[in-house]
Order: C-alpha cells, then sequence, then structure tokens
C-alpha cells in the first residue's frame, strides 16, 4: 500500500496536507494511479536541515521530502499503537498519531484529521482508527506500506 502525503499549505507557524491511498488501475481503458482521499495532515513547519548532519533534530520540523516505509509499533508517549515511519533521516520515532494542534506534535510527527482552516484538526482518533486498519488489512495481504511525502 503506497500513502501520498501532499503537501498544500507551508507557513511559518505549521504545514498542512492531505493523505491518499494511491491504487493501481490497470483496465482496458485506463492505467496508471487512482488517488484515494484518506484525510487531512498537519505537522510543524518545514525547515531547510542538512541531512549529513550526524545528529537527530530536537526543535520541531516537518520531516524531508520522501519515501519511508510504515510500520505499526507501541508508543510510549501515548500509550497506543500507532503508525511508525522508518529511516526519515535526522528524524527519531516519527509517528502517525492522534493531535488537535501543532502544539501537540513532537519533532516530525504527524497528526491526521480533518482540518479546519486556522490551524486545528478534529476527528483525529477515528481518522487514525481508519488508517491502522487499512495498515493493518494491507500487511496481512502481505504488501509492504510506504509513505511518500512531497510538496
Amino acid at each position: 500500500m503506497e500513502l501520498v502525503l501532499k503537501r498544500t499549505d507551508i507557513n511559518e507557524i505549521f504545514t498542512v496536507g492531505q493523505l491518499y491511498i494511491a491504487k493501481c488501475v490497470d483496465d482496458e481503458y485506463l492505467a496508471g494511479e487512482e488517488m484515494e482521499y484518506l484525510c487531512d495532515t498537519l505537522e510543524p513547519k518545514v525547515k531547510e536541515l542538512d541531512l549529513n548532519g550526524r545528529r537527530t533534530l530536537k526543535k520541531r520540523a516537518a520531516i524531508p521530502e520522501g519515501r519511508y516505509p510504515v510500520v505499526i509499533t507501541h508508543c510510549e508517549r501515548q500509550d497506543r499503537w500507532l503508525p511508525l515511519l522508518l529511516g526519515v533521516p535526522r528524524f527519531k520515532d516519527v509517528r502517525i498519531q492522534i493531535g488537535k494542534t501543532v502544539e501537540d506534535i513532537p519533532v516530525g510527527d504527524i497528526i491526521i484529521g480533518k482540518y479546519l482552516g486556522d490551524g486545528r484538526i478534529v476527528n483525529s482518533p477515528n481518522t487514525v482508527f481508519v488508517l491502522k486498519k487499512r495498515i493493518v488489512e494491507a500487511k496481512a495481504k502481505g504488501d509492504g506500506v510506504w509513505v511518500n511525502v512531497k510538496h
């Protein structure tokens, strides 16, 4: 399963985007990808990062563009099972998680739900539940799960 996070609004405080599930279409009339809208996203602001550095980033920033594998593991911070992005340069434990505002976001994490247009996300717990269910279904079929982050 390929998740695509398209960042749509980048400002000085936070970054808003939309999360899609890419589906391959292959029939006699159409071939390619079809994007299924899943939810809105909220991240810290995008910062220019020197990805050659060895230190883990400690300040809030959106993760760099790229394609990252996703697994579900137990998150000690929230004491719940959440999606975890692996191999994000200079970031540790980047999660797709529950939250309401950018202040709820640890370094690099992504809050999902319905964006209200004022820096707030609603319906986050239900949206995370739906995403986790889709990830588990994909993994049960033997599929890998990836998220592709782009502007």
